[in-house]
Parts: structure tokens; sequence; C-alpha cells
């Protein structure tokens, strides 16, 4: 060579520092003196070169040790994340960060595609502006030679030479693109999209680097699987609620409709009583629009509630026994009532039968048992019982049942 020309070399000897099969370099002695070299020469060169091997591989181990240190720490630190961060963006840009702050990868990328292979979203650090070619050809669907090869099958995909291997990259050239790893992130089946490091070119090929590339690729899919299983969950809800509303605001709307229509039938038998002159007749008139009232209050009620299953029957016996009072014109002077109710919840089904007998029972007391101006009181009592039941009653001091009632015969 042109090199040794020029120093005037006449001899020399190289032995490989290292393995044969994958030796770090060579070691070469050279002399502007013609000689020849003894073996004794030959196994003194080759001790040194033994002894700068063992120094390489030293160093080396040092360095594999730290490198894997920084790496655990880092996935440390994205496990926590993971457990916390429910945002897509913002687990895949903190995931990027924390693995490249420790030092423990160069640079990190991840793009996450559709079903078309067309770029969602993407995350990255150590790459500064260059990753925005690469995420412009993704957005196109054109995805580089480390993507379809990761997509195409399971494992890690090496990169040594990015001029041969990774032709179409737009980091191509760059030396952080000549020791790549790159890995699909996939769970239960589903391939979320890619994620790509680089790292320092000695521990390219090592396995425990590739255990834990592979071990923080797995949390990151498993990550990205349960903040959409979350995502559906959440739509569902709202869904569901969505339809709940929409079924409230129905309900609302056939109770105020119910109860106005009703009204209209109370407001039509008032007006038909102006014109019947039988008396007698016309309380027959008078208590069908009780009656009627006390269905409508039970709607009006539904109507202006958030539950329309249940109604408060003790609002129910206070507002319309307030009603009935008002209806026949009773003289609270003479006439008390008096109230003794727990705060009872009671489903639709039994308040409209519960109201109608309540009805019947007030308005009897009112008309009946205090004849020409009697004093007295009605008394009402809702209980609950021990045994889950719903005690209602109705008494008053008044005169009291006719003598020869019979309450056998209709």
């Amino acid at each position: 060579p042109q090199l040794l020309i020029d120093h005037k070399v006449i001899s020399g000897i190289s032995v490989i520092i290292g393995d044969i099969k994958n030796p770090f370099g060579v070691l070469g002695i050279h002399t502007t003196v013609k000689s020849k070299f003894s073996q004794h020469d030959v196994n003194f060169i080759q001790s040194v070169a033994n002894i700068l091997a063992n120094a390489i591989n030293h160093k080396l181990s040092n360095e594999k040790i730290e490198h894997l240190n920084l790496v655990l720490q880092a996935i440390r630190d994205v496990n926590q994340l993971i457990t916390q961060e429910k945002d897509r963006s913002r687990l895949l840009k903190n995931t990027c960060k924390k693995l490249t702050m420790t030092q423990g990868y160069d640079s990190c990328w991840i793009a996450l595609l559709d079903d078309r292979k067309k770029l969602i979203l993407s995350a990255q650090a150590g790459l500064g502006k260059d990753f925005e070619l690469l995420k412009k050809q993704l957005k196109r669907g054109d995805l580089n030679e480390c993507c379809r090869k990761a997509l195409k099958k399971p494992g890690i995909i090496i990169t040594k030479d990015s001029v041969s291997e990774c032709f179409d990259c737009p980091f191509i050239g760059k030396e952080i693109e000549n020791r790549v790893l790159s890995i699909r992130l996939e769970h239960a089946g589903h391939i979320y999209g890619v994620m790509s490091i680089s790292l320092p070119l000695f521990l390219l090929e090592s396995k425990e680097e590739h255990d834990l590339f592979q071990e923080v690729s797995s949390d990151i899919a498993f990550a990205l699987h349960n903040i959409e299983i979350e995502a559906k969950r959440k739509n569902a809800e709202e869904k569901v609620r969505a339809s709940l509303k929409e079924k409230e605001v129905m309900l609302q709307e056939i109770h105020h409709r119910v109860k106005n229509n009703l009204q209209i039938i109370i407001s039509l038998l008032r007006l038909q009583a102006r014109f019947i002159k039988d008396k007698e007749a016309r309380e027959l008139f008078k208590d069908s629009q009780s009656r009627i009232r006390s269905m409508a209050i039970i709607h009006e009620k539904l109507y202006r509630s958030e539950d329309f299953a249940q109604v408060n029957f003790a609002w129910y016996i206070q507002s319309f026994s307030t009603h009935l009072f008002q209806t026949y014109m009773v003289d609270s002077t003479k006439i008390k009532l008096n109230m003794d109710i727990d705060d009872i919840q009671i489903d639709i089904n039994k308040a409209i039968p519960c109201g109608i007998l309540l009805n019947e029972l007030v308005s009897n007391s009112i008309k009946h048992a205090f004849p020409s101006g009697r004093k007295g009181q009605i008394k009402i009592r809702l209980k609950q019982t021990k045994a889950g039941r719903i005690s209602l009653e109705v008494k008053d001091n008044g005169v009291g049942f006719p003598k020869n009632l019979d309450f056998r015969k209709p």
C-alpha cells in the first residue's frame, strides 16, 4: 500500500484482536529494517493483541451492564406512566421521552397505523425535525422498509446498514439509522403500529437488549389496548346516558300529557255539573272529579320528578288531602287534618290505586263523619312495618258507621 511505501516500511506482522469470527480489529507491527520475525516475536505480539481484546471486552461488558441498567430504569418509568396515563397521545409522547431521557436509547419513535396502514398518531424523541419527513411518508401510507418488515412478522427487526436494508427511509445516511431495532406493537391479535429505537452498535444483537425491547413494546401495546377498551366503554356509557335522557324526556312528556288530559276531563265534568239541578247528581260529578284528580296529581308529580318509577307518597298524601279539603270547602276550624306519615316511595303501579283508595276514604269522612257542623278530626297514617310492608290508615272521630250497615253487602 502507498502508506507503507511512503514510510519506507520493509517488513511487518499483523495479528487479529479478539475472536477470528467477530474480531475487534487488527494489531500491526511494521519496521523499516529488513528482518524476519521469530516465533517469539509472533507470540509476544499475539499476547499484546489478547491483552487489548480482554481490555476491550471488559470495557464493552461494563458499558453493556451500564446500558442495561439505564434501559431498565427507563422501562420502570414507562410502566409507571402506563398505569396512570389514559390518553394515547400523551402516552406515546411521554414513553418516547422517558426511553431516551435516561440515555437508555439514543432515539425512539412510535407510529400508530389504521387498517389501511396509514398514520393515525405518532411521537418521537431524539430525532428532531428529521422525523417530520417520516411522518409525511407514513400519512401517505408509504411505509419504509423497517415498518413493512415489522408489520409482516412478529419479533424484532434489526437494521445494521440503512443504505442496503432500508433504502427508502428518510433517515438514510444518518448514523442513527445504522443501529436500529424495530418491532410491531401487538396485543390480543391486534396490531396497533410500529415502534423503533436506536442504540449503540455493539448492543444491536444483544439478547438482553432484545428481551427488554420486546418487554417494553408489549407493555405499550397492552396500554394501548386498555385505553381502547376504556374508550369503547365510555362511548357505550355515553350512548346509554343519551338513550336514558331521551326516554326520560319522553316519559316526562307522557306524564305531562296524561295529567293535562285528566285535567281537561275534570274541567269538563265541573262545567257539566253547573247545568245539573239535582243535588245528588252534582255530588256524583264532584266525586268523579275528585277520583280523577287523585290520578292527575300522581302524573303531575312524576312529570316534575327525576324518578319516573316511584312516587313520594308522603308528598302525595299532603298534596291530595289539601286538595280534597278545598274541593269540599271544609271549614278547617271545625274539621282538623292530622297526618302521621313517613317519607315512603311507592312505585306507580301501586301509587294510583292507593291514591284512589285514599280519595274514597278521606272524601267519605268529609261528607259523612261530621253532619250538622259537628267538629272533629281526620287522621291519616302512613308507616313502613318491620316486615317491609306499607301501612296506610285513614280514621276519624266522627259519628261512625250506621248501626244497620253490613260491610259484607255491596
